[in-house]
């Protein structure tokens, strides 16, 4: 297994797990991915950061994702996963949300904010919550949802920061769950002959789902 915090190449094809439904990621080559309506940020809050949506009945691609596993997981190795942002203005984390799913094991895990290392991942964490009852992977559309009291976390203009979800390794390191992927679509235009859409969860590779949402002073 390698180092936390290090993306396996592995997604969930199945809604029945066994280690045989486990495919590596297929690479296409496209251009940037065309983002589809997000759904709205919480009230009296702005978004910072989201690939969510396009409704709130349709949030997530609820059939695929990255696994996130503790260190005494039942099916599968620790892994921890990552998504970075980049906010447009100084702002304040106030709300995460994201689509974690549960598997197996202790329903419990962690969700953290990180600074980027410089070489494109996660750096020095900022905060850390420990989230639990998350829904059973396979359904749609409940998020996972933390508020964060009191002026919430700065975070600078420009700056790359990374949402976490990893395992709770001291209350729950038989957790196995899944950060669904997002909906966004992606479009390619195979030797110029003309420009298509696919979903990114059909086909193997995709961004886990979350907004961000906060204040601008």
């Amino acid at each position: 297994m390698r180092k936390a915090l290090t993306i396996a190449m592995v997604g969930l094809f199945a809604l029945t797990v066994t280690t045989s439904m486990f495919a590596q990621i297929h690479k296409h080559t496209t251009p940037n991915p065309i983002r589809i309506p997000a759904q709205e940020a919480p009230a009296g809050l702005v978004t910072l950061f989201t690939n969510l949506g396009p409704t709130a009945t349709n949030n997530y691609y609820s059939a695929d994702g990255w696994i996130v596993s503790g260190s005494s997981a039942a099916d599968f190795a620790e892994q921890w996963i990552g998504i970075p942002f980049i906010p447009k203005a100084n702002s304040h984390v106030t709300r995460i949300q994201a689509a974690v799913t549960y598997i197996s094991g202790t329903n419990n895990f962690i969700v953290g904010l990180y600074n980027d290392n410089g070489s494109n991942a996660p750096g020095t964490r900022i905060a850390q919550f420990s989230l639990q009852n998350a829904p059973a992977f396979g359904t749609c559309c409940t998020l996972v949802s933390k508020a964060i009291t009191g002026a919430g976390i700065p975070v600078q203009a420009g700056k790359t920061y990374w949402l976490v979800v990893n395992s709770n390794d001291q209350l729950a390191p038989d957790f196995e769950g899944v950060w669904d992927w997002s909906n966004e679509y992606v479009a390619y235009n195979a030797a110029q002959a003309g420009w298509a859409t696919f979903e990114v969860g059909d086909n193997g590779v995709g961004e886990s789902a979350a907004g961000i949402f906060g204040t601008t002073p």
